[in-house]
Parts: structure tokens; sequence; C-alpha cells
């Protein structure tokens, strides 16, 4: 089966290089997901990541209206970007 592949920033990159990033209104990341799931459905859309995250609709769509996003990235902005801001002990957005 040949390796699924997606455009991100005008890139085609390989979708096991690849995170859903999920992004709370305040913009702190609040999870992330593998694109590819090695061997389950590979969350080749939005919907699907969704749906990796929150099991009935109504989840999703609570998420969404409290400002919940999502976001598909390379690993290595992952790496750069999100992994730094995940250990943090605490959301710097709240007094």
């Amino acid at each position: 089966m040949p390796e699924q592949r997606v455009r991100i920033d005008g890139a085609d990159v390989a979708l096991g290089e690849c995170e859903w990033v999920l992004w709370a209104s305040c913009g702190c990341p609040n999870g992330c997901a593998l694109a590819d799931k090695h061997g389950g459905t590979p969350l080749v859309t939005e919907e699907l990541a969704w749906r990796a995250f929150y099991t009935t609709r109504r989840d999703v769509e609570d998420h969404k209206k409290r400002g919940f996003r999502l976001e598909l990235m390379t690993r290595d902005r992952w790496s750069a970007e999100v992994y730094p801001l995940m250990l943090r002990p605490d959301c710097p957005h709240t007094t």
C-alpha cells in the first residue's frame, strides 16, 4: 500500500510525518494525535481527527463552540513549536 501524502504549507509531506494538534481557545496545545495511526485508520481529514479526540458529535461541536481547533503540521514543526508548550506545567493564559 503506498504511503499517503498531504500538502502542508505548499510542501508534499508523508502522512506518517505529521501530527494533528488540538489547540484550546486560549492558544495552548491541548493534545495531539499521529496522523498516520500505524495500522489503524489514518487521520487524513480534519473530521477524522476530531473523532480521534472526541467520540461523539456532541463533544466535537461543544469543543468547536468553545473555540478549540485542529491543525495538521509536520512532526518537525510539532517538535520545535508544540512539544515545548506541552511541557509547561500550567496555561500561561489563566490568572
